[in-house]
């Protein structure tokens, strides 16, 4: 195509002076277009890293209370309660579940705790529902319909990040029968 990039013209003055002019030909416009071009695919591939690789948020929702079984001792009050959560992983890459902790309350005191460790994988851009039974025990309790606090705790790790994720939710617990309907959870 263009074999040379600028052409030399010699142009002698008045004087016996010799001056250089250097012309430039078509090859500049072309090395121009070519940075140009190579810039804006550059910023392009750069903002799709950036889209793909930033992360998104991974939430846990309530969705109901699967059964309840209430065990009645002299001493205590037993209860074995299964609920199911949503995990939604906005992210374009997959995500761990490292840990999920949960704690029962009624009443501010501490009634029950449950721990899962290395649960499973989520793939990217996906819904997981995982159901976990919160063991209660307690000699206090002395009505037979309750509200129980779940303070749900998730420690998840995607692209080398940890992030910790908690959730509390209240349930409705009819202790004067054996088990509670299923319900959703408000």
């Amino acid at each position: 195509m263009y074999k040379r990039c600028y052409n030399v013209i010699l142009k002698p003055k008045c004087s016996n002076k010799t001056e250089y002019v250097f012309h430039y030909g078509p090859c500049l416009c072309l090395r121009k277009l070519y940075v140009c071009i190579s810039m804006v695919v550059c910023l392009f591939l750069c903002c799709l890293i950036l889209f793909f690789l930033f992360p998104r948020s991974v939430t846990l929702a309530p969705v109901s209370v699967l059964s309840v079984m209430v065990y009645f001792t002299p001493d205590t009050v037993d209860m074995e309660v299964t609920n199911l959560i949503n995990v939604t992983n906005e992210n374009f890459v997959p995500v761990q579940i490292v840990e999920f902790s949960v704690q029962g309350l009624i009443s501010r005191a501490v009634v029950g705790t449950s721990k899962i460790t290395n649960m499973t994988t989520m793939q990217a851009r996906s819904v997981k529902s995982v159901s976990f039974t919160a063991y209660c025990k307690s000699s206090t309790i002395k009505i037979h319909t309750l509200f129980l606090e779940l303070q749900m705790t998730m420690n998840i790790s995607y692209l080398s990040h940890t992030e910790q994720l908690s959730l509390d939710t209240f349930e409705y617990i009819d202790c004067g029968t054996n088990s509670t309907i299923p319900h959703p959870v408000r």
